[in-house]
């Protein structure tokens, strides 16, 4: 992951800690970017930018649009970075690393990033209900790490701790196989309803924003 994309998220929650009482972590804006991004329901900037608040509702007050305009391009940048770790050549990768016997803080930071990457699919409007046991299984570690007693809900913290880093290796091909998922089931859908494939130069209908040609019609050709 570039240190860039981490700048930039750091970036991001400092100034959101200032008119914010608790924003995403860096770490859970990054996971929730990423699932904003691979989810099949495209979301413009002004629906999922507010989960980076995590104020239920509610907006923070900027200090002016000046500031406003300038934490949103930054989103934005951030946002089409995330994007590019998942449809071009750059692999995707956390931005923390958590060792293999990983201490309080490597897990809070896993644990937050897979409670914004929850909070990010829900926003784009993802249901588990409407998705098979493909789809549950390939979301059960990311959702486990999510829950606020995932990482005292067992005694033995040895085997705690080598979960964690399992799962922490295991997200990014989950991934891809998530990516995969979302793209056969559109697939599947535009087949049921009789639509025809994008054409090459039509948008991804992944909502990457990218042409077809260059996003799921490179990956899948």
């Amino acid at each position: 992951m570039s240190l860039r994309l981490n700048s930039l998220l750091n970036g991001m929650y400092v100034s959101l800690a200032r008119i914010c009482p608790s924003p995403l972590s860096p770490e859970g804006m990054h996971g929730a970017l990423t699932a904003v991004a691979l989810s099949p329901n495209p979301s413009l900037p002004n629906a999922w930018i507010p989960v980076l608040y995590n104020m239920k509702g509610d907006q923070p007050e900027f200090l002016d649009r000046d500031q406003a305009k300038e934490f949103l391009d930054t989103a934005v940048t951030a946002y089409n970075s995330v994007v590019a770790s998942l449809t071009g050549n750059e692999e995707y990768s956390l931005t923390f690393s958590v060792g293999e016997k990983p201490d309080a803080q490597e897990a809070t930071k896993l644990q937050a990033w897979c409670e914004g990457f929850i909070k990010g699919l829900r926003q784009t409007g993802v249901d588990p209900a409407d998705y098979d046991l493909d789809f549950i299984s390939l979301m059960s570690p990311i959702a486990f790490c999510a829950r606020p007693d995932s990482f005292t809900s067992v005694d033995d913290k040895e085997i705690m701790g080598e979960q964690i880093h399992r799962i922490a290796g295991e997200i990014p091909a989950n991934l891809v196989a998530l990516r995969n998922y979302f793209y056969l089931d559109i697939q599947k859908k535009r087949l049921a309803g009789g639509t025809k494939n994008p054409g090459r130069n039509d948008p991804c209908p992944c909502g990457s924003g990218k042409k077809y040609k260059h996003c799921c019609g490179r990956t899948n050709s």
